[in-house]
């Protein structure tokens, strides 16, 4: 029951993913180009509606002013419209990759639960033989050499370094 309310909320999480990514693509690719668009349609409107020579004399020397000193707006356009192409192509991969990594990923979330219970059961059998042979051990170690208790700077054999140099002496 646990794993099928685990599945959804992923599925849920993947959505609200899917729905962040398309947002972002509108903010950031499809309105600056709609906003530039827009205004391109702007300036062609002002240019048809004035009425005087003069007007049209103002405006035509800014654009051309415009275009002259930023040649890079113009040259660049077809990169920009070749860019717009390669985003919308990079979405549909990244639609078509999605579903196989997130396959993937339920796999290993699903290895990775499975190697969990193993070792939990492997830890727990390890504890339960600890358990049972703890009175063996206690009796093995009945074979183990003493350790010294002496705190007076003794040697593991009992004796002092001062009684080793009276003896050679």
């Amino acid at each position: 029951m646990s794993e099928k309310s685990e599945d959804n909320s992923r599925e849920q999480h993947y959505q609200q993913l899917d729905k962040q990514q398309r947002q972002l693509t509108r903010h950031y690719v499809l309105f600056p180009f709609i906003i530039l668009l827009l205004l391109m349609v702007v300036i062609l409107a002002t240019m048809l509606s004035l009425r005087t020579p003069i007007q049209v004399a103002i405006v035509s020397d800014f654009l051309l002013t415009l275009f002259v000193l930023c040649p890079l707006v113009i040259c660049l356009f077809p990169l920009v419209v070749l860019m717009l192409f390669l985003i919308g192509l990079m979405n549909r991969l990244h639609s078509g990759t999605k579903s196989p990594l997130r396959r993937i990923e339920q796999w290993t979330y699903k290895m990775e639960k499975r190697v969990e219970s193993w070792t939990g059961l492997a830890d727990s059998q390890v504890l339960n033989w600890a358990v049972r042979f703890a009175p063996i051990q206690s009796i093995l170690t009945i074979f183990d050499q003493p350790k010294s208790q002496d705190k007076e700077g003794g040697t593991p054999d009992g004796t002092t370094e001062a009684g080793n140099d009276a003896t050679r002496s």
